[in-house]
């Protein structure tokens, strides 16, 4: 492959290693660029002043200086030349302050030619080194913070592999710079995820699309709206930030655990921003939060509840996890269709005909969830089953246990729970120990116990001895 961007400029290559700087040198020839090569940081400093190379691609680690030191002392005297740095993983976090001394970018060994075409490409045209390399001289992907995803590094530990790019977040003066680990379909060595792990790293990145494919969501890059105006981005930085602070309003934390209540919101917040990718998505939401604060305030309430239900069951996938939350937070989306006469009317102050449009809302979900055209489907069947129950005297269809998904009865048992630990008005119930005693009495022979045992869990509360043995005879797990 030729590139015309990068013809006739000349470039240094520094690193101990024979055969690799061999190896680069037959690619970058390859490209028409003048190459030359030093095998230390003694011998490049020699070279320099007399090459006055456009590149040096330098190793970090080599006997003596490193090519950190050599770029403290390229960047004050040779200011036109544009530094890039080849690091091992281990390296790779300490070769930050290459980013604030000037380099251009680092490269994770090993690296594939187009990646380096792509960096030198993006420094001649100014642009932000992190990118595919481009199929054309004229190609404009520019990658960006709001183009990426994180997941947390507990999902490689655990020993799952995603066949998509790789990249670690390196913090910078100029921002975040994306250095990519692994290659689509590479496995990282879990040596290696140790190695992050235990340097404070949290969180790996894959671009945005591959995430939502990831997570299971239809993704087609030309209905997001990742590359959104301004506009945009700030409707779905508002509707985040109003429901985010709702539920410090929902959830003491005095009550519930400070890092169940972190994750519940991570994974809210995450929900909401997935959903608020989709042009159709953000109205949808919009039109949700606008035709109820009663309905919203309690859906995000039952998103929170179930994402630590989940937990305390032993979820793990981020995935599965991210589809309860999505699930749990629109459950009662269906709504929205029906009259605010209705909806505010205590159910047993409704009519029969107004409890049959009420039970409608399942249904209307689920259609607005497909018109929607991204959803997966574990999602619309959890809204569509979240008022069957166990004793087959539900709604819309009078599932019972084995019908219902596991997706449903964590987020029935959110539901529930939340209907009678929050007032009308969302305040908390001020007698907990009786909202429990009501929450047992009026729905452990309709909600999976083992579900029903977790609320009392989060609440650090002991749970009576009947919902025990009905565990213990149903024998029945809630599982992924």
């Amino acid at each position: 492959m030729t590139d015309p961007n990068i013809t006739k400029k000349t470039i240094l290559i520094v690193d101990d290693d024979f055969y690799f700087r061999e190896a680069l040198t037959q690619c970058l020839q390859g490209l028409k660029l003048d190459v030359f090569t030093a095998e230390n940081v003694e011998h490049a400093k020699k070279l320099i002043p007399l090459k006055q190379p456009d590149f040096i691609l330098s190793d970090v680690r080599m006997p003596g200086e490193s090519g950190i030191d050599l770029l403290k002392w390229v960047i004050p005297s040779f200011p036109k030349t544009k530094f890039i740095l080849m690091t091992g993983f281990s390296e790779l976090l300490e070769s930050i302050d290459a980013i604030q001394l000037g380099a251009i970018g680092i490269l994770a060994k090993p690296f594939r030619e187009k990646e380096l075409v792509a960096l030198i490409d993006a420094s001649e045209e100014k642009k932000s080194p992190v990118k595919d390399a481009p199929s054309s001289p004229q190609s404009s992907d520019i990658l960006t913070d709001e183009d990426f995803s994180k997941i947390p590094i507990e999902d490689f530990i655990s020993g799952k592999s995603l066949n998509y790019d790789i990249f670690i977040r390196l913090e910078s003066d100029a921002g975040g710079r994306y250095i990519k680990v692994a290659h689509s379909g590479e496995d990282i060595a879990i040596d290696r995820i140790e190695s992050f792990k235990s340097k404070n790293v949290h969180f790996l990145f894959i671009k945005k699309n591959d995430f939502y494919s990831y997570l299971g969501f239809v993704t087609n890059i030309t209905n997001l709206a990742i590359k959104s105006n301004s506009l945009t981005r700030q409707r779905k930085a508002r509707l985040i930030s109003s429901t985010l602070s709702t539920t410090g309003k929902l959830f003491d934390t005095n009550v519930f655990s400070k890092q169940d209540y972190s994750v519940a919101c991570s994974n809210l917040e995450m929900s909401i921003g997935i959903f608020g990718d989709y042009p159709n998505g953000l109205e949808a939401l919009e039109a949700f939060k606008e035709s109820s604060d009663k309905v919203y305030t309690h859906s995000i309430a039952v998103s929170m509840l179930s994402v630590m239900i989940a937990r305390k069951l032993k979820w793990n996938s981020l995935p599965h996890i991210t589809k309860l939350s999505s699930a749990a937070f629109l459950h009662d989306i269906g709504k929205k269709e029906i009259s605010k006469q209705i909806l505010d009317k205590p159910r047993i102050g409704l009519t029969p005909e107004e409890i049959t449009i009420l039970e409608t809302h399942p249904r209307r979900g689920m259609e607005i969830l497909n018109n929607l055209g991204f959803v997966p489907s574990e999602v619309i069947q959890a809204i569509y089953q979240h008022h069957e129950n166990s004793a087959g005297t539900g709604y819309p269809n009078h599932l019972r246990d084995s019908k219902i998904s596991s997706f449903a009865k964590v987020l029935s048992t959110a539901n529930e729970f939340a209907n009678l630990y929050y007032d009308e008005n969302h305040n908390v119930t001020k007698d907990l120990k009786k909202c429990l005693e009501q929450f047992v009495m009026l729905h452990s022979n309709y909600l999976d116990p083992s579900t029903m045992l977790t609320i009392f869990e989060i609440l650090k509360q002991n749970p009576p001895d009947s919902l025990l043995e009905k565990r213990n005879f149903r024998s029945l797990k809630v599982e992924i």
